[in-house]
This record gives structure tokens, sequence and C-alpha cells, in this order.
């Protein structure tokens, strides 16, 4: 698996991993705030988080927390069931 994702719901946190020859090397936001590890993606946490908080702040989600440059392929985006935090 060449970018592996673990997303901690409770302490609203990222951690991004990449596969290298060296094994996997973790992964860093940029100035922005925004995650580009893989090509032709970028993902913004700070966006993503914001989607939840919808029930307390005002918050218009008018930003998509994923965009990606035109590509044949399609990326999907799905839960997948896990175990539950907390």
């Amino acid at each position: 698996m060449p970018h592996y994702w673990v997303v901690d719901p409770v302490e609203r946190e990222f951690t991004f991993w990449r596969w290298t020859p060296e094994g996997y090397q973790p992964g860093q936001l940029e100035v922005d705030g925004c995650y580009r590890g893989v090509e032709h993606l970028s993902f913004s946490p700070e966006i993503f988080w914001l989607s939840f908080d919808e029930q307390v702040s005002p918050y218009n989600p008018t930003l998509s927390a994923f965009t990606s440059e035109p590509q044949v392929r399609q990326w999907e985006l799905r839960r997948e069931p896990g175990a539950e935090l907390g």
C-alpha cells in the first residue's frame, strides 16, 4: 500500500505515511496546512474537520477538503468499518 493514513476522530488528527524503499515514512503538512503527499491530490484536514462542526458553527461547506488535478482515474472516498476510538 503506497499511502497509509491514520485518522483519530477523538483528537481530530491525521497521520500520513507513504511507502519508500526504506519503509514507511511520515508525511508532513505544507505551510498552508494541506497534505500533498499523493500525486495530484491536495487534502486539508482543517476543512475536513469543519464539516463535523456544522451543528456548533456557521460553517457552510462550500470548500472541498479534497482537491485533485484532472486525471483519467476517478478518486473514491469511502468510510471503512473499524474499531471505535475512545
